[in-house]
């Protein structure tokens, strides 16, 4: 049995190779697969450990629906005036309402900051007590305290860093790309300059 096998291999090399290959490829999507649905979970498990570290007991409305239903759960918001009911329970040492939602950040060109490994980008509001802010640490500045103030977090603002234009250091390097362009001359392609054109534009619009 063992020789024929190898024989029949041997007579049909292609479909031998591509029958190797196609297992080989099926494997690599399956690891693939399961790579990043566990850093997804992961960056998910993250995220909501370190805002809910530090908050004992969760009051929610009903959910219509469950997670084996196969659809997304939303539930009502709760009337504000159940928290004085609910600080007035015996042993509640503390109790503040939260509002959680969507939340872009986009950097001084309307560009949006996004985060990495799959986690959303999602906006809260920052706990008065310090106890119920969960695993948060503010690294500089104070906590937000006005309807005008946020608290972004430290990825996001490295990435916003990163992405942000500095106008007036742009403009005087146009001098120089400007020099740069006429040393080349002709051989300069045409989209090149027509770039470097709306480039000033938009850094003039800048101010």
């Amino acid at each position: 049995m063992l020789t024929a096998t190898l024989r029949a291999m041997i007579a049909h090399k292609l479909r031998l190779v591509l029958t190797t290959a196609s297992i080989a490829l099926g494997v690599a999507f399956l690891a693939g697969t399961l790579v990043l649905t566990d850093t997804m979970g992961l960056a998910f498990e993250q995220l909501f450990g370190k805002v809910s570290a530090g908050t004992d007991a969760v009051v929610r409305t009903h959910a219509p629906y469950t997670a084996t239903d196969g659809v997304s759960t939303s539930r009502a918001p709760i009337p504000a005036a159940v928290l004085t009911d609910i600080d007035q329970v015996d042993g509640v040492r503390h109790a503040e309402g939260s509002v959680t939602g969507y939340a872009l950040l986009t950097d001084n060109d309307g560009r949006a900051v996004l985060t990495n490994g799959g986690a959303p980008t999602m906006g809260y509001n920052m706990p008065a007590d310090e106890d119920l802010r969960g695993d948060v640490d503010l690294l500089s500045g104070t906590a937000p305290d006005a309807p005008n103030e946020v608290a972004i977090d430290a990825t996001s603002a490295e990435v916003a860093k990163a992405l942000a234009v500095d106008a007036a250091e742009w403009r005087e390097e146009l001098p120089l790309i400007e020099e740069w362009f006429e040393f080349v001359g002709e051989k300069l392609p045409t989209g090149v300059r027509d770039e470097f054109e709306a480039l000033k534009q938009r850094l003039s619009e800048a101010g």
